[in-house]
């Protein structure tokens, strides 16, 4: 399946995840207005650090992310708290074609409210995407980013398989990121 053609949506008992769109600004304005969650999103690569305060620079960042998925940059998806029908973060996926370790990887950003930063939450979120990875990206690993503040995060990582890398990722202006973890993928 190409996600650039139909992105897909998925679903457990607690989450459903679902392409973003411009009615989620206020719940995504939350999301990246709160200090906790911010210090755990990975902007490496990225022109911001994803600390973002208005409704307006919201908007223009998801027309960013949307305009992005046309050009096939990306898929960016909203992740909902079924409960209470609220956006809580966003995953975003896409294959990396790059001079460095990670060539033809997929590369997984999640970005969570602080208080969805718990083992379980996270666990329920990834195991809702990693079995379909291989087949939407053509690709036989996924990184992540896990900075060391972000204890669950790295204890369910590991849990499931991903293992920290001591290659950097090489950014497009030449600087070096750490603290990437990789799992090898299976077939959904």
């Amino acid at each position: 399946m190409n996600p650039y053609r139909q992105c897909p949506t998925y679903q457990n008992e607690n989450y459903r995840m679902r392409f973003v769109k411009q009615e989620d600004a206020n719940d995504l304005l939350k999301v990246y207005s709160e200090s906790k969650t911010v210090a755990l999103c990975n902007c490496d690569n990225c022109e911001d650090n994803f600390y973002y305060t208005s409704k307006a620079r919201m908007e223009e960042v998801i027309n960013y992310w949307i305009m992005e998925y046309h050009r096939e940059g990306f898929v960016r998806w909203s992740i909902l708290d079924c409960t209470s029908s609220t956006v809580i973060g966003t995953m975003e996926l896409f294959k990396r074609s790059a001079d460095d370790a990670y060539d033809n990887m997929a590369v997984l950003r999640l970005d969570l409210l602080h208080k969805y930063e718990k083992q379980s939450c996270l666990r329920e979120i990834l195991m809702m995407i990693l079995p379909h990875i291989k087949g939407l990206f053509q690709c036989t690993h996924v990184i992540t980013k896990c900075v060391q503040e972000a204890e669950n995060r790295k204890a369910v990582l590991l849990d499931l398989g991903f293992c920290p890398s001591k290659e950097p990722l090489i950014g497009w202006d030449g600087t070096l990121y750490q603290d990437y973890y990789m799992r090898k993928l299976q077939e959904g």
